[in-house]
């Protein structure tokens, strides 16, 4: 085969200085550059021929398909400027071809910077084990975003990312087009990856949760293991609160009460009913917590539940009041101590208001929009987080994540 790539890179805020000389220790495997925005000073030092699109974009998914239909080799890499590879990255991931030759993704291991801090993710063998990533519904911890080698005649085939996803197409692909994918790992293969933000849109993680959903067998490819055959009613209830649980983690609390209540039509148990008192305290939806009470809980469960349903509202009533009194820097000065007992919606909204009192509306913006991912049916969070969208030009961005947890739900 012919041991060369095109690599495909996307533009970033942040860049990885030590990406250049990666690229150039790499060079013999590297038949060309695409770089997806404008050309910065640092890309001077590199000894490779180079292509800059000059596209302004920061939808993933978009400038990923518009760097292959510029490439022209077989293979591809994707990485972004926030990245680097090691100097032995494309050797490694090329010699892994030579254990599945007809493998149409390779992915390396990855090495995660965050600040000071530095974490290793080695990844596992999943050749011939494919389904276990669908399995997992949890794919981004399964798989490196960047530094892995596609087959770029595949990626066409399948035709490309589906934009909608911004920044989580590269998972979505995987999920949407798995039973025809065939990875390899290159065991000693690294990428370098630096984080440039915490902030993360989760509702395209939820989203696309809920369309694979959608297109694969439960029984034969998603939950093999629920015992099918034994308690359907019991697998069924089973499954749906897995995906519940998947998709609270995501923080879209709306759609994973409604797996959550499927779970309970499907078999009435405390588990599920458990946690659908808990994403219900979460959304500040405690109407609809206190009514689950009488649902089937134990009578120390009932009174803990409503012991805890009681002191969340008492705090963020006195958060609240405080804020009102224009009290900032005290609510402030107790939020991390709050946190550690209750990390609601109302927490967010609270959050949100202290920040845009204070004039920080980017800030507030970022808590707005996590409260409205957690509970996108409370009036006053949508007009806080609309409002703050119309200052700062981002009302598409609102539109979309509605959409996603609403519309598309």
């Amino acid at each position: 085969m012919n041991k060369q790539v095109d690599v495909l890179i996307i533009s970033s805020d942040v860049v990885n200085q030590e990406l250049i000389e990666s690229l150039n220790e790499n060079g013999d495997f590297i038949s060309a550059v695409f770089v997806s925005g404008s050309e910065k000073e640092f890309y001077s030092n590199l000894d490779l021929d180079i292509n800059f699109l000059n596209l302004d974009s920061s939808n993933k998914g978009f400038l990923r398909n518009r760097l292959l239909e510029a490439s022209k080799s077989r293979y591809v890499l994707y990485i972004s400027e926030s990245t680097s590879l090691d100097d032995d990255t494309l050797e490694e991931l090329f010699s892994a071809f030579e254990e599945r030759p007809d493998a149409n993704i390779i992915y390396p291991n990855e090495v995660i910077f965050w600040g000071d801090e530095e974490t290793v993710r080695n990844f596992d063998e999943y050749a011939g084990r494919e389904l276990e990533l669908l399995q997992s519904l949890a794919i981004e911890n399964m798989l490196p975003e960047f530094g892995v080698i596609v087959d770029a005649n595949f990626l066409k085939e399948k035709g490309g990312f589906d934009e909608r996803f911004w920044d989580y197409e590269f998972y979505d692909f995987i999920y949407k087009h798995i039973k025809d994918i065939k990875l390899k790992w290159a065991e000693f293969a690294f990428v370098n990856s630096t984080l440039q933000s915490s902030f993360i849109d989760t509702s395209y993680r939820s989203l696309a949760v809920r369309e694979v959903i959608n297109i694969y067998d439960w029984k034969k490819e998603i939950f093999p293991l629920l015992g099918w055959d034994n308690n359907e009613n019991v697998a069924l209830a089973t499954a749906n609160t897995i995906i519940g649980d998947r998709i609270a983690s995501y923080i879209d609390f709306l759609n994973a009460s409604e797996f959550y209540r499927r779970s309970l039509f499907c078999f009435h148990n405390t588990v599920s009913l458990g946690k659908l008192f808990d994403v219900y305290l979460l959304m500040g939806r405690f109407d609809d917590a206190f009514a689950l009470l009488g649902e089937g809980f134990s009578d120390d469960e009932k009174n803990e539940r409503k012991e805890r349903l009681e002191n969340v509202k008492k705090i963020i009533s006195g958060l609240e009041e405080a804020v009102e009194k224009g009290q900032l820097e005290e609510v402030i000065a107790v939020m991390n101590e709050v946190a550690s007992y209750y990390k609601g919606a109302p927490i967010h909204n609270i959050m949100g208001v202290i920040a845009y009192l204070k004039g920080n509306f980017e800030e507030a913006y970022k808590f707005f929009f996590k409260t409205v991912t957690m509970n996108p049916l409370e009036k006053d969070y949508l007009m806080n987080l609309t409002d703050m969208a119309k200052k700062l030009g981002k009302e598409q961005e609102v539109i979309g994540l509605i959409d996603r947890l609403v519309k598309q739900g």
